[in-house]
């Protein structure tokens, strides 16, 4: 097994940890505001808490990611116990936190290997990133073929998300008033991917049933699937979508679902009553329509 550090951000949620065996993991965390409150994800600001606010505050919380001398701190400091960083980011089209961890692997240039991936997503995609790079760490042949195998499979995962309210994307001006009053009064669902690392609008959905066809027609545009997840948010129950498309996706996968919620973060720009299908292809080209 390669004696390597795997870092990711806060805004990862890794959706099987068992898969990731006894690799070494670190997340850095992002850092969040809420009016003149500032914190870290998860320590000042506990999950639990920050989804109350979500739900009650929506298009209150800001997100930043770790900041470059964070990530020098914590490169540095793997440098002394590993060989070697392999860090994973959310979409550097959404976020400063793959520039930021650049700059930081530039000040050990030479002296120590950090090999950076953008996931071009981010929550339970770029979770499915991690989790791969964690697996093929215990059987890679080199550091450099692990950089190789985490970047290939950042580019064949794809996400889609509906949204049931649009409050959030309004406010994060990822939906015009006039659009987003429309979907309101037509009980209309927006479905969202990531197109080239940035998260757009690309379809919709008027009824739970239709809904449901759309995320199934999404999975089976895949020849072949390595992982599929049903994001969700934070709840200790499944939503009738999640239930749906369990009880479906049998006709599309062979694959077992996982079920996760997707993060804070991600809530923070598309709601906290959102959810949707995150998979990772064995093609080595995605369906056109829905290519990065």
């Amino acid at each position: 097994m390669l004696n390597i550090l795997i870092v990711t951000d806060s805004g990862a949620v890794i959706p099987d940890r068992a898969a990731m065996g006894a690799a070494h993991v670190s997340v850095a965390l992002n850092r969040v505001s809420l009016g003149e409150r500032t914190g870290y994800e998860g320590t000042d600001f506990p999950h639990r808490e920050l989804w109350d606010i979500l739900r009650t505050r929506p298009g209150h919380l800001r997100f930043s990611p770790p900041t470059p001398q964070e990530y020098y701190r914590l490169f540095q400091a793997a440098s002394a116990q590993f060989d070697g960083v392999l860090s994973v980011h959310g979409s550097s089209r959404m976020s400063s936190s793959y520039a930021n961890a650049q700059k930081a692997a530039e000040r050990l240039a030479g002296s120590f290997p950090v090999g950076l991936v953008d996931s071009r997503s981010m929550s339970a995609a770029q979770g499915l990133v991690v989790q791969a790079a964690a697996a093929a760490a215990q059987h890679a042949p080199s550091f450099d073929a692990l950089v190789r195998h985490a970047r290939a499979v950042a580019g064949r995962t794809f996400a889609i998300y509906y949204v049931e309210s649009t409050e959030t994307l309004l406010a994060n001006a990822m939906l015009s008033e006039e659009h987003s009053l429309l979907a309101g009064m037509l009980g209309v669902k927006p479905l969202l991917t990531f197109d080239d690392g940035v998260l757009v609008t690309t379809g919709k959905a008027r009824t739970r049933a239709q809904l449901i066809d759309q995320l199934l027609e999404f999975a089976s545009g895949f020849d072949a699937i390595e992982h599929v997840v049903i994001s969700q948010p934070e709840t200790a129950q499944r939503t009738e979508t999640t239930r749906l498309l369990l009880s479906r996706l049998g006709d599309v996968t062979t694959q077992t679902p996982t079920v996760c919620s997707y993060s804070p973060s991600l809530a923070a720009l598309i709601g906290a009553s959102a959810g949707g299908l995150i998979v990772t292809s064995a093609q080595k080209e995605p369906p056109d329509a829905y290519k990065n």
